[in-house]
């Protein structure tokens, strides 16, 4: 686990966060998006570690929309873009 200039902490250890990191990546590469020229693992450690942390977070989020029931279009969005510590 590391913590991104954020303050987040990123699970950069799990095989899922990599995993999908490396798939977003890729499709960055494929289709041309700025900042995504170099190799995934020639990202330098803060580059990877920030890009990791929107990967965890969008799990996350992903994750959290799958239990909710009924997810309203306004509270949604708010929730599922706040941080774990801003939704307790």
């Amino acid at each position: 686990m590391k913590r991104s200039k954020f303050g987040e902490i990123v699970n950069c250890d799990d095989p899922g966060v990599e995993a999908a990191a490396r798939a977003i990546y890729a499709a960055g590469q494929i289709h041309g998006w700025g900042g995504f020229t170099k190799p995934f693992d020639a990202l330098d450690p803060t580059g990877r570690t920030e890009f990791m942390a929107v990967v965890d977070r969008a799990l996350k989020a992903a994750d959290v929309a799958r239990k909710l029931p009924i997810l309203k279009e306004g509270n949604a969005v708010a929730m599922l873009a706040a941080s774990p510590e801003e939704r307790s």
